[in-house]
């Protein structure tokens, strides 16, 4: 490694030690103080034990372990003793566990990947959470002089490297080529200008496939894939009746109620599941028992119809809500509870009845 790039990275830790140790007086609670305690416990290259996150743990996971403690031992943030320790522990075991490759090397040696020599160092173009920003010839990674401060707002300004959170700057060409931007109630910091803190790089131009897939009008497909089926349930029936050129009263379906109301005085029942409904004794009077029997089969097929399309709305609904109740880095667990309590009239009609067995739209 050059001796400017040595020189480079001892000047961002005077840096970095002068921004922090200028925040020893301000204010701390009991759990910043505890999580600043804890992490200062943990053996340097316990990276797992640093973000307390099992050695299994998904992306996710780890993405949410850091912006937790990065947020509770930043300095801007956490006056309490060794916070600027603690801040860097976070950083490093981050950058090691969100790389693919490096992890990879971690948990087979289980010492510090970027120690053994570039051996283990720069992950993959696909194993960053911040593509475009690439080590000396280790691949695509994270840069080897990065400060914890530089990775904050890395991750912050990529939105927490997954999307979630509002309010964060993002890279864009500000005076000295970066925008500003930070973490939540986190000094704001300016990258460019005189005495960059780290050098712009040039991000990766779009292959051939991620370019097609971002013309291509993925939302309105599937929109379309998922109302096919209720589509052709209810055009199919109309085209046939329209085709086969019947004008009939028990083909276009005859006028019904489903609550007893006048003139809809006469109870009747469906042929197959004796659903109940009322219709107008003077529109059925004196009709042959084939016509009679044309009307319940057509009435049925419509009450089973609208019922069938109600508990489809219904379990869309349903999951919708369950899926706005799951966030990235947390879940609403009184709105999860409400969603899957969510009354389904339509869908406990058609169990009731025995048209679809009882849990199935679960």
């Amino acid at each position: 490694m050059s001796s400017a790039s040595a020189s480079g990275r001892d000047e961002k830790s005077a840096k970095f030690r002068e921004h922090s140790h200028g925040r020893q007086d301000r204010e701390y609670n009991p759990e910043q103080k505890a999580a600043v305690e804890r992490i200062k416990k943990c053996k340097a290259t316990a990276y797992y034990e640093i973000l307390a996150v099992t050695k299994d743990a998904s992306e996710l996971q780890i993405k949410k372990a850091y912006h937790k403690l990065s947020l509770q031992t930043h300095p801007d943030k956490n006056g309490a003793p060794g916070a600027d320790e603690a801040f860097k522990l976070v950083s490093k075991a981050f950058q090691v566990l969100s790389d693919q490759q490096k992890r990879a090397v971690y948990d087979q040696t289980g010492s510090d990947p970027e120690s053994r020599g570039g051996g283990g160092g720069g992950g993959g173009a696909g194993g960053s959470p911040f593509p475009g920003f690439a080590t000396r010839g280790a691949g695509a990674g994270f840069q080897a002089d990065i400060s914890p401060e530089d990775l904050f707002n890395m991750f912050f300004a990529a939105g927490g490297a997954g999307g979630g959170f509002g309010g964060f700057g993002g890279f864009g060409d500000g005076a000295g080529g970066f925008a500003s931007f930070g973490g939540p109630g986190i000094r704001v910091h300016q990258f460019g200008g005189a005495g960059p803190r780290m050098r712009r790089r040039a991000t990766r131009p779009p292959t051939a496939e991620e370019q097609a897939a971002a013309n291509q009008p993925v939302n309105i497909t599937r929109i379309f894939w998922q109302l096919l089926p209720l589509i052709l349930f209810f055009l199919l029936p109309a085209i046939t009746s329209f085709l086969s050129g019947d004008s009939s009263e028990a083909t276009r379906g005859p006028k019904y109620e489903m609550n007893m109301k006048p003139p809809y005085t006469s109870l009747q029942h469906t042929p197959d599941y004796k659903i109940p409904f009322w219709v107008n004794p003077i529109e059925v009077e004196g009709m042959s028992r084939r016509d009679k029997a044309a009307m319940d089969k057509a009435v049925q097929t419509k009450i089973i119809r609208n019922w069938t399309y109600g508990c489809r709305l219904e379990q869309q609904q349903r999951q919708q809500e369950i899926e706005e109740s799951q966030g990235i880095f947390f879940t609403d667990h009184e709105r999860l509870d409400r969603a899957k309590r969510m009354p389904m009239p339509s869908c406990r009609k058609l169990e009731d009845t025995g048209i679809r067995k009882r849990g199935s739209h679960y």
